[in-house]
Order: C-alpha cells, then structure tokens, then sequence
C-alpha cells in the first residue's frame, strides 16, 4: 500500500499515472538513473547508502519497496556537483566550446494548438518537439531546462517522458529572476562558448541572447534558423517580442517570479 503525506504527493502520483507511469517504476528508474550518472556500481551505492547490494539489484527491477530512510540516504541526496568540477546532472561534462540553449517549455514546445482534452498540467507538442530536436542536431548543443518543469519531480519526470533532450537544469532560486538562474547556471560551467535563450516569457532577460516565440505558435522554424545562426556566430540578431510587450511580463514577472 503507498501512503501519501500530502495532497500534493497525491496529486503528483495521479499525475504520474495519467503519464502512464507507475509509482515504482519512478522509483526504480531514478534510482538507476542516480547511480549511473555518478558512475557508481550496485556495489558502491550499497556501500556509501549501507545497504545490501542484492537490494539495490531488487530496487531497479522493481522487485523490492525502498524505504524512507533509504531515499534520505546522502547516498542518494548529494548534489552532483560533490561528485566532480564540471558535471552535469544527466551524468554528461562540460566540454570546450560548447553551445547551450535555455529551454524553457510552456509556450515553446507547447501551444495554443496543442492537443490537450484531459488538460494535463504537463504536456508537450510533438510537432514543436521535433523542431528542437532537429535544432539540437544541426547545432549540437547542449540544452539546459530552465522551464518551471524542473522544479516539480513530476515536470521534470515528464520532460523525460516526453523526451526532450536536455542534459542538465538550472539551479531554482526562489525570488530570483529567470534570467540570475541562468547567469548563476553560466558562472559554474565556464566553458560555454555561446549560448540562448529560447523563451516566450521576459522574466528579467532583455539583456540575453533571447529568441521568444509567441505562446500562440510556440517554437517557429523561423526561431530554429535564427537560433542556428545565432550559435555558429553568422549573427548576433536575436528574435524578441516588441519591448512593450516585454516590459510588461518583466513587470508580472517582479511581483510574481513566474517561472512557467
């Protein structure tokens, strides 16, 4: 039987179901996930967590329940900075040169068009999903989710699902603007070349490479062209909505910090 302690965690483990995802298997697959991005074995997890290896095999086939204590474990809590200068959460490094794109998704790889009759609180268009990706492709950078996705388990979760391909996200600050979440992101990964943002929100971000499609359309191949020649240095023009309309979400964005 689950328990739950809120109605948050309800709402979360329905959520999650809706995706057609089970509540062990979210367990199992981020445990993995944990181990394998830190480069740990079965063996040294169990070690630094003080468990049995045979449980931490029976925890990623689903064949066991972990416990509270298990999931407090500093094993499995520390931050992966404490396991290396320059890694990123997706168990990838940091290399010279490299490109970054801050993804946010609302309005970007969704829309107005996107098909949504349950109105899941997460959901991703697959058109404007492929216009990344392709982005991604020509470019080969490396995206970083700065989407308001990552700060609920289930969000990010779903970002995985849906697969957009990220490899790491940027630190949530509350009461922070978007924009000292990325500069704070930047500070720790020095070796970014050139970077973007691609957001159809101004929260503080006037002074960014931003590339800001409309809600209405989310991600153009107007914007994917803009940004590729953004990042390989043919240009530096950015594609941002008229400053009005960009002062005014700053303005909603300083009394309510929305990171949507």
């Amino acid at each position: 039987m689950i328990v739950f302690r809120s109605a948050v965690a309800i709402d979360r483990y329905l959520i999650a179901e809706r995706l057609g995802i089970q509540f062990w298997a979210l367990v199992a697959w981020n445990l993995r996930q944990i181990r394998v991005n830190r480069g740990l074995s079965q063996k040294k997890l169990a070690f630094d967590a003080g468990i049995d290896r045979s449980y931490v095999g029976g925890l990623e086939r689903q064949e066991e329940n972990p416990t509270v204590d298990l999931l407090d474990a500093k094993a499995l809590s520390s931050r992966p900075e404490e396991h290396g200068e320059g890694e990123l959460s997706g168990g990838s490094h940091v290399h010279a040169a490299m490109n970054v794109i801050f993804l946010d998704i609302d309005g970007v790889l969704n829309c107005e068009d996107t098909p949504n009759p349950r109105k899941f609180p997460y959901i991703v268009d697959a058109r404007l999903l492929s216009l990344l990706k392709e982005l991604v492709a020509r470019t080969r950078a490396n995206v970083v989710l700065s989407s308001s996705w990552r700060t609920d388990p289930v969000g990010l979760l779903a970002a995985k699902y849906y697969d957009v391909p990220f490899i790491d996200v940027c630190p949530d600050l509350p009461e922070v603007s978007r924009c000292e979440e990325m500069l704070k992101w930047l500070s720790e990964h020095q070796a970014v070349h050139r970077y973007v943002v691609i957001d159809d929100e101004s929260d503080c971000l006037d002074d960014l490479p931003l590339f800001q499609p409309s809600s209405k359309t989310g991600l153009t191949i107007e914007i994917v062209e803009g940004v590729e020649k953004y990042l390989s240095g043919k240009t530096d023009d950015t594609m941002r909505q008229p400053a009005i309309v960009r002062l005014g979400q700053n303005i909603h964005s300083f009394f309510k910090r929305d990171k949507s």
